[in-house]
Order: structure tokens, then C-alpha cells, then sequence
């Protein structure tokens, strides 16, 4: 999880986004209640929904951009 925090702070996830840091985020995503479809690694239509959900779920907000840079994923995962 250290080395995709690395990656996120360098470059946000967003759609077209591939890799274990995807495969990550859409685990965790999952784990809190927000589907982001299958674990498949690959930053699609349905991984941008639960990204908005669970930042509009956050108190206070987060910018519900649908885009996992270093503030949604710290949230994600604190």
C-alpha cells in the first residue's frame, strides 16, 4: 500500500488509469461499501462512481471529482 501512495502522490488515479495501484484502490473501495465492479486493475466507468460516492461521503467532503490523488486515497485509507 506504501509504494501506491508513492505512485498516487506523483501521478492521481483517474479513468484510464491500469496497474496494482487501480487494483488497490478498487479493493479498498470495496471494502468500504462503494462498488467499484471487479478488482481488475483497470480505472473504468464504474471505478470513477465509487471514487465520487465515497468522496461525497467524507465529512467534510472531498471534491468529488471521480480522480484518486493523494487526498482521496489518505481518506481511503486512514
Amino acid at each position: 500500500v506504501e509504494v501506491q501512495k508513492r505512485k498516487v502522490r506523483q501521478v492521481p488515479l483517474k479513468r484510464g488509469s491500469r496497474g496494482d495501484a487501480v487494483r488497490t484502490l478498487q479493493l479498498m473501495l470495496g471494502h468500504r461499501g462503494f462498488d467499484p465492479g471487479t478488482p481488475d486493475g483497470i480505472y473504468g466507468r464504474k471505478t470513477v462512481r465509487a471514487v465520487k460516492a465515497f468522496q461525497k461521503s467524507r465529512k467534510p467532503p472531498l471534491k468529488a471529482d471521480g480522480i484518486a490523488g493523494t487526498r482521496t486515497f489518505n481518506a481511503l485509507f486512514s
